[in-house]
């Protein structure tokens, strides 16, 4: 072999070389991202079915437990909404003690205020004592669980039967939405993530 033959064959092989090494890195960037929508996904859906169970556990009748608040700040959505728990998927837990809030809602993270997170913030409201349940002084401060990183924003939703169309925020302590639309927007997406969460004891008790 020529020292030219030399010089063509290893730049031939070179040029291979770095097509198949493009080649690898595209797949493997595609493979990234691609799992990382699948993860965002999930954790979305694993929110709502928390969200759905805990709302499952209402009670048919009285007053209601769910109440919310819609805020626009800065451009984003940081809407939330709050219900009374005495143990179950919104507390985490099965053996909590006494009455809690637990709170669905967004917020700046501690060390960086330009970063957002969703989560489930919980205070206790009522305290089991011999005497039975008494309300809470307020001493504890929330505990949060973080549940979505990055996000951008939370809207909610809640449909009213009485007036057949979905409103911003529901504050009637005497009935409750049939369901509640959650968007999640997270950062880098260009449309939100959606679930729709059935509230089952309003909905049986508008076909009674």
């Amino acid at each position: 072999m020529t020292i030219l033959e030399v010089v063509l064959a290893v730049a031939i092989l070179s040029m291979i070389s770095v097509t198949v090494f493009q080649f690898v890195r595209s797949n493997i960037q595609a493979i990234s991202i691609s799992s990382e929508e699948i993860n965002n996904q999930l954790a979305v859906e694993r929110m709502t079915e928390l969200v759905q169970e805990e709302f499952f556990s209402f009670p048919g009748r009285g007053q209601s437990t769910l109440l919310s608040k819609a805020v626009r700040l800065g451009g984003r959505d940081v809407d939330s909404v709050e219900w009374r728990s005495k143990g179950g998927p919104g507390l985490m837990t099965t053996a909590a003690k006494g009455e809690y809030i637990a709170r669905l809602r967004i917020k700046p993270l501690k060390d960086n205020a330009a970063k957002y997170e969703i989560g489930i913030e919980r205070e206790i409201a009522m305290q089991e004592t011999a005497q039975g349940l008494v309300a809470s002084l307020g001493a504890s401060k929330p505990d949060w669980i973080p549940l979505i990183p990055n996000a951008q924003s939370l809207r909610l939703r809640f449909f009213d039967p009485r007036v057949n169309t979905e409103v911003d925020s529901w504050t009637d302590t005497t009935s409750r939405p049939s369901y509640m639309r959650m968007s999640v927007m997270r950062e880098g997406d260009l449309v939100p993530l959606e679930a729709v969460i059935g509230i089952p004891s309003a909905i049986a008790t508008q076909q009674q």
